[in-house]
């Protein structure tokens, strides 16, 4: 496909042309009407009963300007601040503005790949920050939620930080969130959010349309295959069962057409938020942003709290 395909979409009210031929772990995708179009966006000021209504239609919420702006581009700056004098970071180039070097960053010495995405021992520490645990549970966010779960949320205690370099070949798996929280609330709900912009060209998240039931089938065939084993080993993603990663596959052309679907793509703004079901499936494209633009995002998970407080009295009694 061209590099100017236009995605075309009747839920946008716009059109634009991406810039480049989306890629995931180097599969082309296509980017045809047929297998791509965007997602619809939700005004979160909308009455409660209607947002729900929504979630339960799409499996996805994509709320526009949900956070204050200025709170989530301190975080950004906060992030790479981290990193100045690394080399990851351009020359001349501000921490908020987040440019690739296009320098081997390595040179931090703690950077592992996964099957999923580049992470550092920095990362990891950067979500035990204080001020990042401020920022999840920010009153705007947990006000929202407080009222969408109507009762008290949680913040599940698996936080990932994420950064997509320009020009690397991995990319977020599909998959879907349920693998990875089988112990969680089925209740749960997935929030991303992007720590910046995030474009399609910069390899924003990407969700396969309606495929939540899909999720949910999918789950149930999984929990029939894994019934003979030790329970421990029933809930990790990771079990002889399962795929590569715990993932759907790195394939998101062949995932399309297998479930006859297309995957919906949006230009993130900072202050959006996404929230999706836990059964959605999910994957990224590759950073092939032309101005070498970093994307940040951090993946956290919510879920009544009323649900984490049966489940302790439960273990207490040993149910």
């Amino acid at each position: 496909m061209a590099p100017t395909a236009t995605v075309d979409s009747t839920q946008s009210p716009s059109t634009r042309n991406i810039k480049v031929d989306l890629k995931a772990n180097e599969f082309r995708l296509d980017m045809s009407n047929k297998r791509l179009g965007w997602l619809t966006a939700t005004d979160p000021t909308l009455p409660i009963e209607t947002l729900r209504g929504t979630l339960k239609k799409q499996g996805y919420l994509y709320l526009k300007g949900l956070l204050p702006v200025d709170k989530v581009l301190e975080q950004r700056r906060n992030f790479f601040k981290d990193y100045e004098g690394t080399g990851l970071l351009e020359a001349g180039t501000t921490t908020e503005q987040g440019i690739f070097s296009g320098h081997d960053p390595d040179a931090h010495a703690d950077i592992q790949i996964n099957f999923y995405h580049k992470t550092t021992a920095s990362v990891y520490n950067f979500a035990k920050r204080d001020d990042f645990k401020e920022f999840c549970l920010q009153p705007t966010l947990i006000n929202f939620l407080q009222k969408f779960f109507d009762e008290e949320p949680f913040l599940y205690n698996r936080k990932i930080l994420r950064y997509n370099l320009p020009g690397e070949k991995q990319s977020t798996a599909v998959h879907i969130d349920r693998t990875f929280l089988r112990d969680a609330s089925p209740n749960l709900v997935s929030a991303w959010i992007p720590l910046g912009p995030a474009t399609v060209e910069m390899g924003s998240l990407m969700y396969l349309e309606n495929s939540h039931k899909d999720g949910v089938d999918m789950e149930i065939e999984w929990s029939k295959v894994n019934s003979s084993l030790p329970p421990n080993e029933q809930i990790n993603p990771y079990n002889v069962n399962m795929g590569e990663g715990g993932a759907i596959g790195k394939d998101a052309f062949s995932i399309a057409e297998k479930y006859d679907s297309r995957w919906l793509v949006a230009d993130y703004e900072p202050g959006d938020v996404v929230l999706h079901t836990p059964y959605l499936i999910h994957s990224a494209c590759q950073n092939q942003d032309p101005e070498k633009k970093i994307r940040l995002s951090t993946d956290l998970r919510y879920q009544p709290k009323r649900y984490v407080m049966a489940t302790a009295i439960k273990s207490l009694l040993g149910y």
